[in-house]
């Protein structure tokens, strides 16, 4: 339980290694009702949002991923605090990045 009253947990898979340069992971977060203490209790309904990262190594170093947060695009609200303010979670984001390594 966090110190807004948020009780959440996370399920991910992702392969120990690269297998033939390939790269897959997944995960799926889940939070339990969101509610702000005293002395204005605000309580927001539950939520899940997955994320989902691809990704390929080539010779010689390179390598390419694509990471995708929030993937439905899931309107919700992260947390909220006891004044009354409460603040949207994550829109969907996509990154993409190269990397070299040697």
């Amino acid at each position: 339980m966090g110190p807004s009253g948020t009780r959440s947990d996370a399920v991910w898979t992702k392969p120990p290694s690269p297998q033939d340069g390939k790269l897959a992971s997944a995960t799926t977060f889940l939070a339990a009702n969101n509610f702000a203490p005293a002395p204005n209790r605000i309580v927001t309904g539950g939520y899940t949002v997955f994320d989902a990262l691809i990704g390929y190594s080539f010779a010689g170093g390179l390598e390419a991923s694509l990471n995708v947060r929030n993937l439905g695009d899931k309107q919700y609200f992260a947390t909220c605090l006891s004044r009354g303010d409460c603040f949207p979670g994550e829109q969907r984001t996509i990154v993409g990045s190269l990397a070299y390594r040697f």
